[in-house]
């Protein structure tokens, strides 16, 4: 809270934060600028898919407890669709569900990248009556995204507007997880759309200018 008191400007990762930061400081200078995504992310994208599909969660290990705010609904489509989940994390979560085959890959910051192409359908449940999760940035399902892999996930701010399929109820998780797992056009389509929207909206280059026009602001 000090530091901000007293610095010139402040730069968030989320318009929810940046919103936040304003509330308390409505005359400071704030900014939201996106977390660029690495263009190795888009050197080899998704092309095929397993058989059973992977429903893949990426992120630490203590989060994806999250996972079993659909548990229901995971078990009860896995009594109609193939399918496994895909667990990529510093540390086997221990995620275990009935009828349904787990797999742990642990998470290495250098291969990522390439990780993320075993995945098939990338799952975000998150439980959004927490505030951190409101601030999430668009990263968390950014760098599948720009792999190719079709998003689904909960309404977190920043994930509004992609093409990722947001959720805003356990019906609707229900109804549009069975279409992703039961349409590979639609799965395709998605894969598309996210590497595109990706490219254009967190590529190095774009983000390295809104750095640029915003320093030029504060050293007016």
């Amino acid at each position: 809270m000090d530091f901000t008191e007293i610095c010139d400007g402040v730069i968030t990762t989320t318009e929810y934060i940046r919103d936040y930061v304003l509330g308390l400081f409505p005359n400071k200078n704030v900014a939201c600028i996106p977390e660029n995504i690495d263009g190795k992310f888009f050197e080899k994208t998704k092309l095929g898919e397993n058989t059973p599909l992977n429903l893949t969660y990426v992120g630490y290990s203590t989060k994806a407890s999250e996972i079993l705010h659909i548990r229901d609904i995971l078990e009860g489509l896995r009594k109609k669709h193939a399918f496994r989940l895909l667990f990529i994390c510093e540390k086997d979560p221990k995620i275990r569900m009935d009828g349904i085959e787990s797999v742990f890959v642990k998470y290495d910051q250098k291969k990522i990248h390439r990780q993320l192409l075993d995945g098939d359908i990338a799952i975000y449940p998150r439980d959004l009556s927490n505030g951190y999760n409101l601030g999430h940035s668009f990263t968390k399902i950014g760098y599948p995204m720009a792999a190719g892999i079709p998003i689904i996930a909960d309404a977190v701010p920043s994930y509004l507007g992609s093409p990722a399929i947001i959720c805003r109820s356990k019906s609707e998780w229900e109804t549009n997880l069975e279409n992703l797992l039961t349409d590979k056009s639609l799965r395709e389509k998605l894969s598309l759309a996210g590497t595109d929207y990706c490219k254009k909206n967190f590529s190095l280059g774009l983000i390295h200018n809104q750095y640029v026009e915003f320093f030029k602001t504060i050293l007016k």
